[in-house]
């Protein structure tokens, strides 16, 4: 048994937030808020009888938090090994530090590390992250343009990555980042931009959830994925709602960060 006690802080979304194991199961990763507000992800070396000592933390990342909510706490080890770490957006509504969309910022996106330590570093990024050369973004960013991403699974069958992501005011939502696509290597998810069902993606959201005051929603949408995106701007992926009919919205052209006219699929409450 770990006990965390005297690092984890339990105000508003805070605390122990995700335990992730590696690939062979010797190294446990703890996701958490520490007393300070940071977010923090520690790595504990697991000894032959399934225990880890806290003599065996390591740090491997900490990102300061402007606020006590969207914290994150997707936490998961891909198949290619390395560490995929959901941050929230910073929280406050409607994302008042504009992470979101700022690649170079840790906060608001999905980061990509390989948890292997050295003497100069706690971790390593790896060469296949879109921004590894920090130019256009944080090297550890593999997908930015989330406002909390509190869960993360692999499908151990495609690879694919899906992520759990919660809505400001009406609706939830789950994201499908297709391995076949890229698995969301430099994805833009559109928040703050727009919200959910609305949004230019290029992950497809699969499943999404409207809260009203007595019940729920359930609707099915899809929206453009990185080859969608490629084949020009009228092109729309529809192999999520099949029974839906495609229709394209606005196009945002006097924003430079949308690059083709978003569209989306005709939904079911």
């Amino acid at each position: 048994m770990l006990d965390l006690t005297g690092l984890v802080s339990l105000e508003s979304e805070q605390g122990l937030l995700n335990v992730t194991f590696s690939s062979d199961g010797s190294d446990m990763f703890v996701y958490y808020t520490d007393l300070n507000g940071d977010v923090v992800v520690d790595k504990y070396e697991v000894d032959r009888s399934d225990r880890a000592s806290y003599d065996d933390r390591i740090e491997l990342i900490r990102v300061p938090q402007p606020a006590p909510n969207h914290n994150g706490g997707g936490l998961a080890v891909g198949p290619d090994g390395f560490l995929y770490i959901g941050l929230g957006d910073g929280g406050g509504a409607g994302d008042p530090e504009q992470t979101g969309q700022d690649p170079r910022d840790l906060l608001g996106s999905l980061l990509r590390i390989d948890p292997v330590s050295s003497e100069t570093s706690t971790y390593a990024v790896p060469v296949s992250n879109p921004f590894a050369d920090g130019v256009d973004g944080a090297p550890e960013v593999w997908t930015y343009g989330a406002r909390n991403p509190w869960r993360l699974s692999f499908d151990q069958l495609t690879g694919d990555l899906w992520i759990g992501d919660v809505g400001q005011n009406a609706i939830e939502e789950i994201d499908k980042l297709a391995q076949s696509d890229g698995g969301g290597r430099g994805a833009n998810l559109g928040w703050n931009l727009v919200e959910e069902i609305s949004r230019t993606r290029v992950a497809k959201p699969r499943r999404t959830t409207r809260h009203r005051s007595t019940s729920t929603a359930t609707t099915a949408a899809a929206a453009r994925s990185p080859a969608a995106m490629s084949a020009g701007p009228n092109s729309c992926h529809s192999s999520t709602a099949s029974t839906s009919s495609a229709t394209t919205a606005p196009a945002r052209s006097s924003d430079s960060r949308w690059s083709t006219a978003p569209c989306w699929y005709g939904r079911s409450r």
